[in-house]
């Protein structure tokens, strides 16, 4: 498994952000078929926890073409609404706690 330092999906983040983590993961693990992320997802630092549009749209093609479902789940937040929509899309989602 893999930490990052942020749940951040920013194209111009950290490298320790969460898009950056997972793409990392990705290229060393090609045949991982779910994704599981669990954060408090409590906004501190832009640089690990923001997230843009292109970031978003760069976490879509990661998870297009393959059979590789993300799930969400929270300690604290909620992730952006943008973040679980993409889960859902990649028939993964939020794992909800008991």
């Amino acid at each position: 498994g893999r930490t990052a330092d942020g749940f951040g999906v920013s194209t111009a983040g950290s490298s320790r952000n969460l898009l950056n983590q997972l793409k990392e993961g990705l290229q060393a693990n090609p045949h991982v078929d779910a994704v599981y992320v669990f954060s408090d997802f409590t906004y501190i630092d832009d640089p690990i926890d923001g997230s843009n549009e292109a970031g978003y749209q760069e976490l879509r093609k990661l998870l297009a073409g393959r059979t590789l479902r993300l799930y969400l789940g929270t300690v604290r937040n909620q992730p952006s609404d943008d973040l679980i929509a993409i889960a859902r899309q990649s028939d993964g989602g939020m794992i909800e706690s008991k």
